[in-house]
């Protein structure tokens, strides 16, 4: 009975250590303020466990206009854990649901538009190969694409495998280069239990 008591704290902080600033986060709640979001850049969602997060929304992909009521967000933590930079925003499950769209073949480069709100690449594929700065991911139509992953944490890196499902995203560079600023890594199905 000691070595349990012993043993919980160290769990406890075990699960508060699992997320980090910049790793990626999923949140599906109501959103408290603005009552509608529109052009607004920040939000306050009440997430489905009840805590309140600052939402950062001002580069996010709005899916949906205008977003009321139960909203999901795909984004990075921020330097709180109730603060997230939102990568895709939409209304009820929409920004859940965009994470299981194929791959376009233009998505891959580094996206000319002008307006820096706009600018965001993607690359959703299987990785082929990891370093310690760059990512290889083999794209559904087949193309090897190399990502620069060193603003992603040593511990993203460090848990990916060829053969894992991602995708990466970020802001284009002047030079076109793709420097990821984040990752969603799609967990495969458990097998069935007997």
């Amino acid at each position: 009975m000691r070595w349990l008591v012993a043993l919980a704290p160290v769990l406890l902080l075990t699960d508060l250590a699992a997320a980090a600033p910049g790793d990626p986060r999923l949140l599906k709640g109501s959103l408290e303020w603005p009552a509608t979001l529109a052009a607004e850049s920040m939000a306050v969602v009440r997430g489905d466990d009840g805590a309140f997060y600052y939402v950062d929304a001002s580069t996010a992909e709005r899916l949906g206009a205008p977003i009321t009521g139960r909203v999901s967000v795909v984004g990075i933590e921020g330097m709180k854990p109730q603060e997230i930079s939102a990568v895709i925003i939409g209304g009820g499950d929409s920004a859940l649901a965009a994470l299981e769209t194929p791959a376009i073949p233009g998505e891959v480069s580094a996206s000319p538009r002008t307006e820096v709100s706009d600018d965001l690449w993607r690359v959703q594929g299987k990785v082929q190969a990891v370093s310690l700065s760059d990512i290889v991911v083999e794209t559904a139509d087949g193309q090897s694409v190399r990502v620069d992953a060193s603003k992603l944490s040593a511990w993203t890196r460090q848990t990916l495998r060829p053969g894992d499902e991602v995708k990466l995203f970020g802001v284009p560079q002047e030079d076109r280069r793709l420097v990821a600023n984040g990752l969603i890594q799609r967990m495969p199905a458990a097998p069935p239990s007997r």
